[in-house]
This record gives C-alpha cells, structure tokens and sequence, in this order.
C-alpha cells in the first residue's frame, strides 16, 4: 500500500512538473494593517482566470489581478508584470513589499476589503510601480453585473 502510495504521489509530481507548472515570482508580502480595511455592501465576484504573459525581465514579478471597490461596484484589475518599486526608508534601498488584497468579515458579519498595495518597512503606502505587460481575463465567465468592466480604478 505504501509503496503504490509513493508511486503515485512520484507520478503526480513527475506529470505537473512535465507540464511546466511553477510558480510565478512575486513581491515580497505583509500583512495589511486593519487601517487599511474599508467597509463594502456586498463581496466581490469570483476571481477571473486570468493569461499571464511571459515574464517581461529576470527583476519583474507578478502581482495577481484583484477585484476593487470603487465605492458603488466592482471593478477587476487585472495581474501584472512590475519591478518592485525601492523601499526608501531602509538605508540600502531594497525591494519594497507588496500587501495583497484581503477581504474580512467582522463579529456582526460586516464585510471589509483592502486593496493590494506596496509599503515601505514602515508600513506607508509607496507609488505602485508601472506594469511591464498586464494578464488577460476572460471576462465572459462571470454571470456578475460586473463582468466586462476592464481595469479597475484606483
């Protein structure tokens, strides 16, 4: 029993990484501050499938598509290919960190959401970087009234 066990875990790896499944390089994360959470209506439609296109340069790294709240609907923005912008509050100008988007509930059911964002060691907000190429969604798969609205604003 183990032995087939073994071989099929061997065969399920053998299969994804024939496939060329790997991960995509992304930004460093943190956490985002409560701070940052904004009271919404009513939660975001499912995630959008999106295509992502070839990594632009070995420094780019992948930041995923995102619903936004623009204060009456949602709207998607799309994944991107960015450089991460320099953290200029450490003394060496490193890499700032990316805090991915996040949605909560509190003890009465209230929903909150916040944005992804870059911040400093700090924890302040820093310009978000230009795209270098942008991910394609298919926007036919959501039955939401959201659906087809391109990039979202920030």
């Amino acid at each position: 029993m183990k032995k087939l066990g073994l071989s099929t875990v061997a065969m399920v790896a053998l299969v994804f990484g024939g496939c060329g499944l790997r991960r995509l390089p992304h930004p460093r994360w943190v956490m985002q501050p409560t701070s940052a959470l904004v009271e919404v209506p009513y939660p975001p439609p499912a995630a959008r499938v999106e295509f992502v296109p070839k990594q632009p340069s070995d420094s780019a790294v992948w930041v995923d598509g995102e619903w936004t709240w623009n204060g009456r609907r949602w709207g998607w923005r799309a994944g991107r290919w960015v450089v991460p912008p320099l953290d200029r509050a450490t003394p060496l100008h490193l890499a700032a960190a990316f805090s991915p988007w996040v949605a909560v509930r509190s003890g009465d059911g209230t929903l909150y959401v916040a944005e992804g964002t870059w911040r400093d060691t700090r924890g302040v907000d820093i310009p978000e970087p230009p795209p270098l190429a942008v991910g394609t969604a298919n926007e036919t798969e959501s039955s939401s009234p959201d659906a087809g609205l391109g990039g979202g604003s920030r």
